[in-house]
This record gives structure tokens, sequence and C-alpha cells, in this order.
């Protein structure tokens, strides 16, 4: 079973105090990619399967549940879901969200990264029936040298149709959608 942190009492009492003054985001980290882009630093991993992405998705929403429960409903600003590879859940995130959506304020920010070559019109319907109000799309490059040079797993063509799938899919909502874009890559 996958480990997760673990909430103390304590610490969520200071967060509560914190919470009064300010106005908090969760971010929950998604560790795992399809395979691991040379440029990024943050944990992750492309060692697993689907027992291990299952048992570390039921860990987490008992831990945001646990997390949750200390504090008043409508305390949560923002939840972002970054990663490693987040878009590589869909359906998961109807129920995590669903779990913890009291604790989020009625306009609260849910943002997911998502990888270009995981937008269809499925995905992208399914996370924003879960909550998921704004995109993060990991772009890169938009030019095919830098594609390659950054080790990502799609062309220009197919990154440019998976842009217009999320934008024709997210319009009618009004969704917000950025782009993370590398430059000053080695040529």
């Amino acid at each position: 079973m996958p480990q997760l942190l673990i909430v103390k009492e304590s610490d969520c009492l200071r967060l509560q105090n914190l919470a009064v003054q300010n106005n908090p985001g969760i971010y929950v980290h998604i560790p795992f990619c399809r395979s691991v882009c040379h440029y990024c630093d943050f944990a992750k991993t492309a060692r697993f399967d689907q027992k291990l992405k299952d048992q570390y998705i039921k860990v987490l929403k008992s831990q945001l549940e646990n997390l949750c429960s200390h504090f008043s409903e409508g305390s949560f600003e923002s939840l972002f879901f970054g990663g490693g590879t987040p878009s590589l859940y869909e359906d998961e995130y109807v129920s995590l969200i669903g779990s913890i959506r009291s604790y989020l304020k009625p306009n609260a920010e849910v943002t997911i990264e998502v990888n270009p070559e995981d937008i269809t019109s499925s995905s992208v319907r399914t996370w924003l029936g879960s909550g998921i109000n704004r995109f993060s799309v990991g772009v890169q490059s938009f030019a095919s040298e830098g594609l390659k040079t950054l080790t990502r797993q799609i062309d220009e063509s197919s990154l440019k149709q998976s842009l217009e799938i999320l934008c024709k899919n997210t319009e009618k909502e009004n969704r917000n959608i950025n782009l993370d874009l590398i430059y000053a890559w080695p040529k």
C-alpha cells in the first residue's frame, strides 16, 4: 500500500489557525508518469501498474477526507492536482473530489495538470463532471524540434488537435486553460 503523509491532529490545528487568516488551497501530487521527462524535478515514477494506481487513489481519498474533517465546510479556495501525470486518472476524480466538495468554497478553482496525449472529448467531459474547472496543459513546446528535444510523447499536429478538443469541450463552461511552455531548451 502506498505511504502518504499522515495528517496529525496537531498539524491540523496549526493549519486551521492559518486558514482563518488566509485563503488556503490543497495540492495533491499524482506521481505516476508513462515516461519520465528528463527536465522534471518533481517526485515521479514510470514504474507502476493499475493495482498501485488504484491503491494510491484509495489511500489519497482517505487522507484528504481526514485532512478536511479538521476544517469547516467551505474552507478551501483551491484544489490542484499536479504531478507526475494526473491526467492518467479520469473517473477517479468524481469520487475523490466529491468526497471533499463541501470543504471547497462554492467557486473554488479545481485544477488538473494534463498531458496533451490524454485529452479526448470523453476525458474532458469526465474531468468537467467531477468538478475540475481549470486545465494546466503540459505543452512544453509548439515546435517539433522542441517536442523531440524535451522527449514529449506527442507530435506538433496531435498537440494542436488535443488543444482544439480541450477548447471545444470547455468553451460552453467558460473554463480556464493555461499552457505550460519551456523556452531556451537545448538545441
